[in-house]
């Protein structure tokens, strides 16, 4: 009575669907980037999110993994790395003091590539300014991270004064007074500000004021003679 019979049954088995979590990225501090995965339907990344693509903000290099399940519910994981790049620390330099009319040269450091907001695009520029003035420069390091620094030119200006100018006759004195500054300069050779000059002939004196942040500034007064009258009480 030994009776036998035979069947069969087939195991099919299923390749593993081909996780991909994306290219290795670089990101400045503080940037966001987003992560792709593919090949499957259904993902679930280290971070529990679900989603094929998912924003990651990283304060320090960082791998991610990522599960991918296929149609058939099989799975597989692949890896990607964040490499966090520091912000560079830009520098714009001291604030500055200037007079009215100077030119000076401001200076950034920290990167390679340079943009202020009057439109340079070099480290060291020179600017003009005819009043107080910030200048902002954004600096970018050689993993394009940028950070940006500010710098103030302060402008002081003197509006040197040297008197209306004057009619005397000849011999008489006239008294000159400047204002505005400080000291003052006469081109008499004078350094007080009320100056007194008796001229012979019609004459320009100029004075050189100085004031606040050793700023100068210049003016004239001129003083014109008349000659005396030729008196004939007759013969």
């Amino acid at each position: 009575n030994s009776c036998t019979d035979e069947d069969t049954v087939l195991v099919t088995v299923l390749p593993l669907p081909t996780a991909d979590a994306g290219a290795d990225t670089d990101i400045c501090e503080g940037s966001s980037t987003t992560l792709s995965a593919t090949g499957g339907v259904d993902y679930l990344w280290s971070t529990s999110e679900t989603t094929a693509d998912i924003s990651v903000s990283p304060v320090a290099d960082t791998e991610y993994s990522v599960t991918v399940t296929d149609a058939f519910g099989c799975e597989n994981a692949d890896t990607v790395q964040v490499t966090v790049n520091p912000l560079p620390t830009a520098e714009a330099g001291a604030d500055q003091d200037i007079c009215l009319g100077e030119t000076t040269t401001i200076t950034a450091t920290g990167g390679v590539d340079y943009v202020w907001d009057h439109g340079a695009t070099t480290a060291s520029t020179d600017v003009t300014p005819t009043s107080d003035t910030e200048y902002i420069v954004t600096v970018t390091d050689a993993n394009g991270c940028s950070d940006s620094d500010s710098v103030m030119i302060n402008v002081f200006s003197v509006s040197a004064d040297a008197g209306a100018d004057q009619e005397i006759c000849l011999g008489e004195t006239a008294t000159l007074s400047a204002s505005g500054g400080s000291s003052y300069a006469w081109s008499t050779g004078d350094n007080t500000a009320d100056i007194s000059v008796t001229p012979a002939t019609d004459t320009e004196y100029y004075v050189t004021v100085t004031g606040v942040n050793s700023c100068t500034d210049e003016d004239t007064v001129l003083v014109t003679v008349h000659p005396l009258p030729t008196a004939d009480a007759g013969a």
